[in-house]
């Protein structure tokens, strides 16, 4: 049984010190994530929750709750452009019916990921297949970094990453191409696009000879020390370097508000709109359905129509989150 309230979702913590999530539609009728869409060739809000039950349950870069994993598609993703790189991953998911190994070879190109040590062995890169060890579970997994139009490379560090290219971090001069931000580190370049947020990306010299990229608005000059930020309906403004920037809150996917500051050493924020949950409620519904909340709504999902037997959280007590499992 699935839930829907809104098509779109989106999260960004960092600039709004609270979860942007996935939102709901006005839609209660009961689908399944086969109906269509049988070939995923284009991924909605559901069927990457759906994605995200799936590799929890078959314990593949598994994290204890859920929604955790939904958010993060939609945020720095989407913001560095690797999104077309977890599409892939979970349009694979999505087509093994929820059997294992077939899950797990989505995440080791093809083959069963192979255990490794985090210590020794940090990753390789295979053409454009980025090979990396997840630490927590000492597993080899794999992504193929061209879906995005993006290479593999081995960091300073030794770890791996899909990125435009390598660069010297001595050498690289930072810039704005557009709304995105490109700067070197570790080795390689790291790219944030601000348009996602509806910002501009601007280049600035922080002192002399030394510059800085920002997502920034473009509202007149201010002074962060005196600017009172506010809620403006539904746009959050703040005073951000020295720049009054705009972002509204309805704009971004997701059904969000603008939330006033509670007091003057707090700053308005883009929070979830809905009030039937509180973020991280999680827990089985009953035996077989998986409650989630984001963006302050409900989401259940029938564990057996994702190939799994039943519902149950864990820990001692089995109440901690809510897991599909066989």
């Amino acid at each position: 049984m699935i839930v829907m309230k809104n098509p779109t979702l989106f999260i960004f913590a960092v600039i709004f010190g609270g979860f942007l999530c996935l939102a709901c539609d006005d839609d209660s009728s009961s689908t399944t994530n086969n109906e269509n869409n049988n070939n995923f060739t284009s991924l909605t809000p559901d069927n990457i929750l759906d994605a995200c039950l799936i590799r929890d349950a078959c314990e593949v870069l598994n994290g204890g709750y859920i929604s955790p994993c939904v958010t993060a598609h939609y945020d720095q993703v989407e913001q560095q452009h690797t999104q077309p790189i977890w599409n892939d991953l979970y349009r694979c998911v999505l087509k093994t019916g929820g059997v294992c190994s077939e899950v797990e070879k989505c995440f080791g190109n093809g083959i069963l990921p192979q255990s490794c040590d985090p210590n020794t062995q940090k990753g390789y890169c295979d053409g454009s297949i980025r090979y990396y060890c997840d630490s927590f579970s000492g597993t080899m997994y794999a992504m193929d970094c061209g879906e995005a139009g993006y290479e593999c490379v081995v960091g300073y560090d030794g770890n791996t990453a899909c990125t435009e290219a390598a660069c010297d971090d001595s050498t690289f001069e930072v810039a704005c191409n557009g709304t995105l931000m490109r700067v070197c580190d570790n080795g390689y370049i790291n790219t944030t696009d601000c348009g996602v947020l509806g910002l501009d990306c601007v280049r600035g010299e922080i002192e002399e000879g030394v510059f800085k990229l920002f997502c920034m608005g473009d509202g007149g000059q201010c002074d962060a020390e005196t600017y009172v930020p506010t809620c403006d309906g539904p746009n959050k403004v703040t005073c951000d370097q020295g720049v009054v920037t705009t972002i509204d809150c309805t704009a971004l996917p997701g059904d969000k508000m603008c939330v006033p500051p509670e007091d003057e050493t707090d700053i308005p924020r883009c929070n979830p709109a809905g009030q039937e949950c509180e973020e991280g409620e999680e827990y089985c519904l009953d035996s077989f359905v998986a409650r989630i909340c984001i963006d302050g709504y409900f989401y259940d999902r029938d564990c057996t129509e994702l190939g799994f037997t039943r519902c149950t959280g864990l820990g001692v007590n089995h109440d901690i989150g809510a897991h599909c499992t066989h």
